[in-house]
Parts: C-alpha cells; sequence; structure tokens
C-alpha cells in the first residue's frame, strides 16, 4: 500500500548487495554525516596532538631535565596517526562487512521501487515500506546511492553499477527531489 498520491513507481530496479558493497556504502554514509570519522581527519588530530607534544619539548627539558616523555608521546601519537590513516579503515570496513553477512536476510536480492513519497523494498521473506519524510539525509556518490534514517529500514542502498543508465539517472534525480537540501552528491 502506497501513499495517497503515489501513481506509477518513478523507477524498479533489482539489486544484490555483497558484504563489502554495505560497507562501502555505509562507511560513505557515516563519513559524511560525521566528518570526524574520516580516517585522515582522525590521522590530522593525531598529528596535531603529536605536534604539540613537540613544542612542549623544550620547555619540558629546562623544567624537568629529561626529553624523554614528550618525545615518547610525540613518536607514539604520530605512530597512532598513521594507523588511523591507513589501517583503521580497512578493519572498519572489514567489521561492516562481517556485520551485514550475519544477517543473511539482507544478502537476498531485493527489489527497490521508488514513489514520489515512498519507496519499497521486496525481497523473497519481507516487504518493506518507508517514508521519505523518516530519512534524515542522502547521500550519492558514483557507485552508490544510500538514503540514511528511517525506522524498519535505516540504510536504504542502491548500487549503480546494477542498474540501467536511465535507472541511474531517475533515481538520481528522485532522490535529489525528494531530498532537496538533505542531499549530497560526493
Amino acid at each position: 500500500m502506497h501513499g495517497f498520491y503515489e501513481g506509477e513507481a518513478a523507477v524498479t530496479a533489482e539489486f544484490t548487495l555483497s558484504p563489502e558493497d554495505y560497507a562501502k556504502a555505509r562507511l560513505l554514509a557515516e563519513r559524511q554525516l560525521k566528518p570526524v570519522t574520516r580516517p585522515w581527519v582522525r590521522a590530522g588530530m593525531l598529528i596535531t596532538a603529536s605536534l604539540l607534544f613537540l613544542a612542549i619539548l623544550p620547555y619540558y627539558s629546562v623544567r624537568y631535565g629529561s626529553i624523554w616523555l614528550p618525545l615518547a608521546l610525540f613518536l607514539l601519537f604520530l605512530a597512532s596517526a598513521v594507523w588511523a590513516g591507513l589501517r583503521l579503515p580497512k578493519l572498519e570496513e572489514a567489521g561492516l562487512a562481517r556485520e551485514y553477512a550475519t544477517d543473511r536476510l539482507l544478502l537476498l536480492k531485493a527489489t527497490v521501487s521508488l514513489y514520489r513519497d515512498t519507496f519499497t523494498v521486496v525481497n523473497k521473506y519481507q516487504t518493506f515500506e518507508e517514508n521519505w519524510v523518516e530519512y534524515t539525509r542522502c547521500f550519492e556518490n558514483r557507485d552508490y546511492i544510500v538514503a540514511v534514517g528511517g525506522k524498519n529500514y535505516p540504510l536504504l542502498v542502491m548500487k549503480k553499477e546494477q542498474m540501467t543508465q536511465e535507472q541511474r539517472e531517475k533515481a538520481s534525480r528522485c532522490v535529489e527531489n525528494y531530498f532537496a537540501g538533505r542531499y549530497k552528491k560526493v
């Protein structure tokens, strides 16, 4: 059952998401919603902290007669920055992929239909219908369209690779119109 003014679906497409697809799409949404979760922002904050320890090195050496503690903290924070920029994103993606792979219903092929006020996701066992008003933001990059929010279906991911060119254009226009100021093309 669709909203009162629905009519025909603007776009209908079938998707099968792999755990890696889900992880990349979810990280896209999280990193756009919270810039602090971006790897190089975290690394930049840790580099800044390490430079602060390096800056207090002269004062500390005059006051306490040693340079080892600020130097050790500088090296620790610098190593943490490298880890946060290079290794942590891979660990986050692997964790989200494992989380997604444990839910067998999400691994099924789903048909997504976009309407003016709602969308539906239908798989072999379930049907979800959500209103666009319940979603807070929508992000689009060259690989995915991701809508964030909702009560029963908190993350709508549409993989552009599995859509035709016409479906991609229509879906992009639809979510851009639905979300207006809450839509961001990355």
